[in-house]
């Protein structure tokens, strides 16, 4: 994908706000599709948006005056933007770093370590290890995701910093893969790295000028309709801080397993009985519709639309656990079977068999799994 106006804009910003600065090292060559001109106007429109930002800023702008790149693009390695865009070399340096370098598997675009990122060892290349990694689209190209996690982490110093911009939409046959931001959520929190910032791009052209941008949150997706993203390329960037406890090969759970109570419940053997008792249900339910009954809980803390998994409550028939829990209100109603949703102070469900279950003589209770 390369840095276009959009992504220079949040790099700086991201460099600026947090302090970033040091060794930057490129994962591939990054084609930096912005004129000098482009960038300038970019950090006139930072220097305005944030009193913190107005003085750094002021400063890349400072160091910017006066230059213009003598290398013309037929200089330039190859694939590493045209005559009119900056250098990646000039872009990072104004940024405020000391040293640039870049690793691929090839020397083709000019890359100063030649390491393949599918296999380990990148960090014995830098032994100094470096404060910035950066990746605007070399992901999605990469077979081996889990040696490329790792070898980032490892080659990372303490409290630095690595960004990723990675396709998550429309990008079909661009690479090896379209990613979920729950990958890298996921991944850096099994390895104790803190999440400065989490974004999601979409756009309806590639120009990636005006690509509308907003925060993303675990679980924020769970429950939006299946075609958001019809005829819109997305990406995702995510910046993350390597910290002292950091670590680099702790294999992930996917959230939406990890979460689910009924999944921990099997995996880990527990017995539901021994589960500390949240109420014991008694009739009457009242009929919502379809299989879907309800009753309020003392338990307060149930699902809501920004957090829709952060029930841990489990719902016991007759001593057996149901399922699924936080299951879609229409499921409920719909399909039953023992679906169920603690959503607010209210429980939604469904019992085994979609029977009344005023009138099926069986016992309810909930309990909750810590």
């Amino acid at each position: 994908m390369g840095i276009t106006v959009a992504a220079a804009r949040l790099i700086t910003k991201w460099v600026v706000d947090f302090g970033i600065s040091g060794t930057c090292l490129e994962i591939a060559r990054q084609d930096v599709l912005v004129s000098q001109k482009q960038f300038e106007k970019e950090l006139k429109r930072l220097a305005k948006e944030k009193d913190s930002r107005r003085i750094p800023v002021q400063k890349i702008l400072e160091k910017l005056a006066g230059i213009r790149e003598k290398t013309t693009s037929a200089e330039r390695p190859v694939g590493t933007g045209n005559r009119a865009s900056m250098s990646d070399q000039l872009f990072f340096h104004t940024l405020g770093f000391d040293k640039v370098l870049a690793v691929d598997a090839s020397s083709f675009e000019g890359a100063e370590i030649i390491h393949d990122l599918n296999l380990p060892g990148l960090a014995a290349h830098l032994p100094e290890g470096c404060d910035f990694a950066i990746e605007t689209g070399t992901a999605e190209h990469l077979f081996h995701i889990p040696n490329y996690l790792k070898n980032i982490a490892e080659v990372l110093k303490v409290h630095g910093h690595v960004m990723h911009l990675v396709p998550v939409n429309n990008y079909v046959d661009h690479g090896f893969y379209q990613f979920s931001p729950t990958l890298f959520q996921d991944y850096y929190e099994a390895n104790r790295f803190t999440i400065r910032d989490f974004l999601m791009l979409e756009t309806k052209t590639l120009d990636w000028k005006s690509p509308r941008i907003y925060q993303y949150k675990p679980g924020s997706f769970d429950t939006l309709e299946r075609n958001r993203f019809a005829g819109k390329f997305v990406v995702m960037a995510v910046l993350a801080r390597k910290e002292p406890g950091s670590t680099c090969d702790r294999i992930p759970q996917q959230r939406i397993y990890a979460q689910s109570v009924n999944w921990s419940l099997s995996k880990d053997d527990v017995d539901p009985g021994s589960l500390p008792l949240v109420a014991t249900l008694a009739p009457p339910y009242q009929h919502i519709s379809g299989h879907c009954w309800n009753t309020s809980l003392p338990d307060k803390n149930g699902d809501t639309p920004s957090e829709p998994r952060r029930s841990r409550v489990v719902l016991l028939e007759d001593g057996t656990p149901l399922g699924e829990a936080h299951a879609l209100h229409d499921d409920i109603r719909k399909i039953g079977n023992g679906r169920y949703s603690h959503w607010g102070e209210t429980l939604f469900f469904s019992t085994s068999d979609n029977t009344d279950p005023n009138t099926n003589g069986r016992q309810y209770e909930v309990r909750r799994i810590e």
